[in-house]
């Protein structure tokens, strides 16, 4: 999808924004002909990288006009990981709703669903504090959430070979697991 990869460095020149949501774009020193906004999905992480005053990365983000983040405390006195001279601004994550008309209320009997992966990226230490890692040991935490409720739990999740074991235990307490591809396939799913 989108334009062909030749086409890109005349769109990048004439475009009035770019929008560089989670960093998926690396700008290889190219500057946008219109403003720059980097808009920042995964909160923490980016702040860390960002907080020392030498970071490449901190350069990098200095160079946009604007910074947003779904953190809403990113930018904030009272935030852990402070990112001095780096405005950010709280934002939430976009939802179309339209996609949502038309599809009713779910049955109360129905399951409670979410699509998840098990492993997500490594986590960040930030003035000895640890923050993040991966998901599984947060999940941990949940694994009897459905033996608490007369609801079916069920989870498209994507997951490791490596975490079999350990998804299979999630399973074995109560979680419905189905293969991630078919409700992310579309939005009719």
């Amino acid at each position: 999808h989108g334009p062909r990869k030749a086409a890109g460095p005349r769109i990048l020149d004439e475009c009035d924004l770019f929008l560089n949501v989670s960093g998926g774009v690396d700008l290889k020193g190219r500057k946008p002909g219109g403003a720059k906004v980097y808009v920042d999905t995964d909160p923490v992480f980016i702040q860390a990288r960002a907080a020392p005053l030498s970071s490449p990365f901190r350069k990098a983000l200095k160079a946009y006009d604007a910074l947003f983040s779904f953190g809403q405390n990113a930018g904030r006195q009272d935030s852990p990981i402070q990112t001095p001279g780096l405005d950010w601004h709280p934002t939430w994550p976009p939802v179309c709703t339209d996609l949502w008309k038309g599809l009713g209320r779910p049955p109360r009997d129905g399951p409670l669903t979410t699509v998840a992966n098990w492993r997500s990226y490594q986590g960040v230490r930030h003035k000895g504090r640890w923050y993040g890692g991966t998901k599984h040991r947060a999940f941990r935490t949940y694994g009897g959430l459905p033996r608490a409720t007369d609801r079916p739990f069920q989870v498209a999740m994507l997951y490791d070979p490596r975490d079999y074991v350990q998804v299979q235990d999630w399973a074995a307490r109560g979680w419905h697991l189905v293969d991630p591809v078919i409700p992310s396939a579309d939005t009719g799913a």
